[in-house]
């Protein structure tokens, strides 16, 4: 127990109120300040990629971005849509998606394009890890995709309305409903099993931290966390009605793109290139799926990887900004 406070002590907890005010906790979640308005009045999702680069998105769908610890906010994009509702990110892509179910995409929250349209309407949340993402309606259907967002499928229902919220952590779900009923499923969102409830009306968020804690906020600035998910104790308030989300980071900051790239098991050369490039991998990497995307997210050419050094020719490809995908790895190429 006493590494979980410690764990958690050092973590920063960010709350957003409908009328745009940000309050910060540098204590995880007992202590909170005001720190900012976004000087938008409806904010709906908060997503922290790390310790200060931090990303806000409106129902309006202007996406905000912080690189101070939520200090100050600057718009960054505006998606043609008037129901946003979350934004997430994972691995190297950014999602949006809307109440009516429409999915956009970007290799940067900044270019982002509609990518897909789940299927349904009153979508709640969206989470998602690698190539898999689900969607959350009000009602408790859960919707899957395992093709990062291009295609979806039902793949179950919570057996409870009013949901709020999804948090995806590896082999296990969970979603909660506005009344703190936490529901989990451990088979990929086909059965739910009610788990526990903290016995608080009005919840509007959840997430986890990095180290799969989870946290719940209700709309009047309550603060509960749990371990595991089976029991829950509030931490601390806002003390702020209209609260519409919680968030913290995720990961641990980023390495710049030179130490990144030497850590990945190939090597492409050049990035900036208007004819080819060169891919170097890992024999490690022989036989596995290569894909190039741009920036839309559109799969522009794919194979398999037969040689530990191969060259791709782009001399018939747009001017633009590309994606190499290998496992889950990435490198940009830029063709002027």
């Amino acid at each position: 127990m006493l590494l979980f406070l410690t764990t958690i002590l050092r973590a920063d907890v960010y709350i957003l109120t409908k009328r745009g005010d940000v309050f910060r906790s540098d204590d995880g979640g007992i202590n909170f300040g005001l720190v900012s308005n976004i000087g938008h009045p409806d904010g709906v999702s908060m997503y922290f990629n790390n310790d200060t680069l931090g990303l806000l998105l409106t129902e309006s769908g202007i996406i905000l971005k912080t690189a101070d610890r939520g200090v100050s906010w600057k718009a960054i994009n505006a998606l043609p849509t008037s129901d946003a509702k979350s934004i997430i990110a994972t691995g190297n892509r950014y999602y949006v998606v809307t109440r009516s179910g429409d999915l956009y995409m970007g290799y940067e929250p900044d270019s982002m394009s509609l990518l897909s349209s789940i299927g349904a309407n009153d979508i709640v949340d969206i989470a998602g890890i690698a190539r898999e993402l689900y969607a959350l309606t009000g009602s408790g259907d859960v919707y899957y995709s395992n093709d990062r967002g291009r295609t979806w499928i039902l793949k179950g229902n919570t057996g409870s309305m009013n949901m709020k919220a999804l948090v995806m952590l590896p082999d296990t779900l969970f979603v909660v409903n506005n009344t703190g009923d936490l529901f989990r499923s451990l088979d990929s969102g086909k059965t739910w099993t009610d788990i526990s409830t903290i016995s608080q009306v009005g919840v509007v968020d959840m997430i986890s931290d990095e180290n799969h804690h989870l946290y719940m906020v209700t709309d009047a600035g309550d603060v509960a966390r749990s371990s595991t998910g089976s029991s829950w104790w509030f931490s601390g308030t806002v003390s702020q009605v209209g609260v519409v989300a919680i968030g913290m980071p995720t990961q641990p900051p980023l390495p710049a793109d030179e130490d990144r790239n030497k850590r990945l098991p190939f090597r492409i050369y050049p990035t900036l290139t208007s004819d080819y490039f060169v891919l170097e991998a890992d024999p490690t990497l022989l036989n596995k799926h290569v894909a190039l995307f741009d920036l839309a997210g559109n799969r522009v050419m794919e194979g398999a990887i037969k040689s530990t050094k191969m060259t791709f020719n782009l001399r018939h490809y747009r001017a633009g900004i590309y994606f190499i995908e290998i496992e889950n790895y990435s490198r940009k190429i830029i063709k002027p």
